[in-house]
């Protein structure tokens, strides 16, 4: 079909999902209530493949599936009735598919007649089967006992905190955030049975399904210590439907092999109730990994480098670019790392960041012109005694082309190095990677197989440090040629009251002994008039000398003293930290200019560790000219700090690098203190006005929290960090320090102490302007909240936009209430705001209404649509404003 489009992403918000549920009812799937329709989009585990039409965007067809626990559930696979049997649907769930991590376990529910169909294609693995039960209310109430219960809405906030602990502890998962997003939603009701010491003792919750003209309601989820509980706490909810419905439906699900599937299947048997059944089927999560149970042989294979090269060169993907990893800006090197973890379905994050590191290591990824990762790959060098070899590996990629697209660009950038190299590649049966096996064919230099199926072994956890099989495993590194040639003796240590005693001869001449006598060694001596040690390792087995390495220790007061008259005008010095990405990759490439070296990512990792700190300095073109960095050093109670790499163009500059001023860090400073003065004038002078008109400048010394840093020498005001705290939330309102005093430490400082001012247990928030959003979400605020709201009066909206504020409640309240909201807002006695984003899309609107005598004053405040608390007090507010005026005119 040209007019066909397939995406992995819609938005929460987009018209698919209206048209999706609304055919989810259309077909009469009753097991996805309404709750899941309207919290399926919002799910941050939702995965999505979806096919519409290019003209004007219409629904087609979709697979959704959950990801959690290594679990990649299948919820939602269907399409619009014409567009069936077109091969559409094959399309999107072979992508959908391709798409769930390789090593978690693929899981679906089939009605009966579709199981041969799951069962002959991805799903071959039966599970558990699923009943349903459905009933009219007063017959589920004939047997629902009558004892006191507590509706979820009327329980305090510490029975919730008792259900939330409940329902984990049943369900061994964290499932708070869930359950928080489902009671939140108008349409479910939940209640609580507690027993005689006043703990819960069952659970149940239930929900509209279907369409709201068919009154049928799905009883989910279901906790008890026994069948009597669990008939007593759904009682409540039962006849609250029935007092809303006469003619309403009850559904229950159980599954099989379940507690509830043991009690509710004879009972409901007996009373005749009609059941339907669907079954779940997974495919083998070892079979996806290439590893089934019978335990899959590795084929390895080597081929010449000309040869790979000449093989992958038809597969280049023109509409996709290849970087090299040690090219990517920290943003693209952290989008790798989450590709990854998506295609591989693990956090090797924290491997691959040391992988790349490591000398030699080279490593590409494959991008579209949008700048999305579609494959990552990785070639390590292993030096042999007749050749150089590289193993391909680890490779990601959504297909064979996106693999071998990504390989060749990587051959590519060997081959610079010397054509005669050898790559070898390892696949697995029933992998993707077999595919590759075939291609390399005949081309195979050397391969072999290594399998267990007929090995006798055992597989044993943390095995002693002392254990002999580690001389194997060393032994094995050697022979296999996992080393480049250099061995750095990096300690060598004895402690004092053994020395002397041939212990350290005993364990130097070991360590000689495992190291290959090919290989060059190198070390680092202490030379002093004691006890020079340098003389002792080239009279043995150290001769030849390189550079010399001098460490000097001095007090920072007296270092500082060196430094102040050498510190140059024309530079300005700035934090690692409190660089922008641009600078902090100009800074990388200085280091990498001045050393001769690709120290990368090295520095990345030295600046990612919290003891240390950095500062590049630039000159008055923004070129860096010096890059240096500070860690602790030593016992912590000796103060030590030791300055190591320190680059720079020449003496002045490095020590410009070095510059301090002496300041000290104020708590939470009296609201008539003179340095608030200068504070509100550094405020005027970088031109802030959100936030910061006369009365929130006035109002937040005496309100707020501040944490403010002052000059030593005269008392000057330098920057400060003021914020409030309310209700669990810690608002950061302003983070100011003056211009000149900027890069040297006094912003991260005051920062520091403000976040350490603020209970652990608060959430921190605050506004940013454009250019400093990516340094917020760097650091200590990661997640991006809403953006600055507009709000508007609803006899102030276009006809377009009263369309969209009725279509958003359809949607938040699950029901279409069109008519009855045109009615309500034509009444003389309403009032109704609505909040809209920088996008101009509806985010929550509500409603006020005058009730009891006029003379009272009285207004309700309903409906109330927002997506957060923040929204909704934000479009309240504009209301209560409102009525204020109007209580003032009718007062005067």
């Amino acid at each position: 079909m040209e007019n066909l489009e397939i995406v992995d992403h819609v938005e929460p918000d987009d018209r698919a999902w209206l048209e999706w549920k609304t055919l989810v009812e259309d077909e009469g799937w009753t097991s996805d209530d309404l709750s899941v329709l309207t919290l399926t989009p919002k799910l941050p585990s939702t995965r999505t493949v979806l096919a519409r039409r290019k003209d004007d965007g219409k629904f087609i067809g979709t697979v959704i599936w959950n990801e959690y626990d290594e679990v990649a559930f299948i919820g939602f696979y269907l399409l619009v009735p014409e567009y069936r049997g077109k091969g559409i649907g094959s399309t999107i769930w072979r992508r959908a598919i391709d798409r769930m991590p390789k090593n978690y376990t693929i899981a679906l529910r089939a009605v009966p007649d579709m199981a041969a169909r799951y069962r002959s294609m991805d799903t071959p693995v039966q599970g558990s089967v699923q009943h349903m039960y459905k009933m009219h209310w007063t017959k589920l109430l004939s047997i629902a006992e009558s004892k006191a219960s507590k509706l979820v809405s009327d329980l305090t906030d510490a029975e919730y905190q008792q259900l939330d602990e409940f329902c984990n502890w049943v369900t061994k998962r964290n499932r708070s955030d869930f359950l928080r997003k489902f009671h939140d939603l108008p349409f479910t009701m939940g209640a609580v049975l507690f027993d005689r010491s006043q703990k819960v003792g069952a659970f149940a919750a239930i929900c509209p399904t279907s369409h709201e003209s068919s009154h049928l309601f799905k009883l989910a989820p279901l906790y008890s210590w026994s069948l009597g509980e669990a008939f007593a706490v759904i009682r409540p909810l039962i006849e609250k439907i029935g007092s809303l419905h006469d003619d309403a439906q009850i559904l229950i699900h159980t599954l099989s092999e379940t507690i509830g599937a043991h009690l509710l299947i004879p009972l409901f048997n007996s009373l005749d109730i009609p059941i339907k059944q669907c079954v779940e089927y997974m495919i083998d999560r070892y079979k996806t990994m290439g590893f089934p149970v019978e335990a899959q042989p590795v084929v390895t294979q080597k081929i010449r480098l000309a040869d790979f090269i000449e093989m992958t060169k038809s597969s280049s993907l023109p509409q996709f670019d290849a970087k090299l990893v040690s090219s990517l800006k920290p943003t693209e090197f952290e989008a790798m790392l989450t590709y990854a973890k998506d295609v591989s379905g693990r956090n090797t994050s924290h491997l691959l960041r040391l992988h790349f590191d490591l000398p030699g290591v080279k490593g590409a990824i494959l991008v579209d012109k949008a700048g999305k990762i579609h494959g990552v790959a990785s070639a390590t060098p292993v030096r042999t005694r007749n050749d150089i070899q590289y193993k391909i590996a680890p490779v990601y990629a959504e297909d064979n082309n996106g693999a071998l697209s990504i390989i060749h660009s990587l051959l590519v950038e060997i081959q610079k190095e010397g054509s005669e190299a050898i790559a070898v590649v390892s696949t697995w049966n029933d992998s993707a990677g077999e595919q590759l096996r075939q291609l390399i064919g005949e081309k195979s230099i050397g391969t072999w197989t290594l399998g267990m199926k007929d090995v006798d072994y055992e597989i044993v956890d943390n095995i002693a440090p002392d254990d002999a099989i580690w001389e194997e495993w060393k032994q094995t590194m050697f022979d296999e040629g996992w080393c480049n040639g250099l061995v750095y003796i990096a300690y060598y240590i004895l402690r004092k009251e053994y020395r002397g005693l041939e212990i350290g001869s005993l364990i130097w001449k070991r360590a000689f002994e495992l190291i290959p006598s090919t290989y060059t060694l190198a070390l680092r001596a202490v030379r002093n008039s004691v006890d020079s040690m340098l003389s002792r390792y080239k009279a043995k087995d150290f001769p030849v000398e390189g550079q010399h390495v001098v460490t000097k220790r001095i007090p920072v007061a007296d270092l500082i003293e060196i430094v102040k008259p050498r510190v140059q005008s024309m530079f300005n010095s700035k934090l690692v930290s409190e660089l922008s990405m641009k600078e902090f990759e100009a800074a990388l490439s200085y280091a990498n200019e001045v050393t001769g070296q690709d120290r990368s990512h090295l520095l990345r990792a030295v600046f990612d560790m919290d003891f240390v700190k950095g500062a590049a300095l630039t000159d008055e073109t923004s070129k860096m000219r010096g890059l240096a960095a500070i860690t602790t050093a030593g016992p912590r109670e000796g103060r030590l700090y030791k300055i190591s790499p320190l680059y720079a163009d020449g003496l002045d500059e490095a020590l410009s690098n070095m510059r301090d001023v002496e300041y000290e860090i104020l708590n939470n400073i009296s609201p008539n203190d003179p340095l608030w003065i200068e504070w509100k004038g550094a405020i005027r002078e970088e031109g802030w006005v959100n936030g910061a008109d006369d009365s929130a400048l006035q109002l937040l010394p005496i309100l707020g929290k501040n944490v403010t840093a002052r000059s030593k020498a005269d008392g000057r005001f330098l920057g400060a960090v003021q914020w409030s705290e309310n209700d669990g939330l810690a608002c950061m309102a302003f983070y100011i320090v003056r211009a000149e005093y900027r890069g040297l430490g006094i912003g991260s400082a005051i920062w520091k102490r403000a976040l350490e001012l603020v209970p652990s247990e608060y959430t921190i928030g605050l506004r940013s302007v454009a250019n400093m959003v990516e340094h917020y979400k760097s650091t200590t605020t990661p997640v991006e909240g809403q953006r600055d709201l507009t709000t508007k009066f609803v006899n102030h909206l276009s006809a377009d936009e009263f369309e969209s504020m009725l279509s958003y409640s359809k949607e938040v309240s699950g029901k279409d209430r069109s008519r009855l909201l045109q009615l309500h807002f034509n009444l003389d006695c309403t009032k109704g705001a609505v909040a809209f984003d920088p996008n101009s899309l509806i985010r929550g609107f509500a409603s006020v209404t005058s009730t009891g005598p006029r003379e009272a004053h009285i207004y309700k405040i309903a409906p109330v649509y927002a997506e957060s608390i923040d929204v909704a007090l934000t479009v309240i507010h504009c209301l209560l404003v409102e009525i204020e005026k109007k209580v003032e005119f009718a007062n005067s």
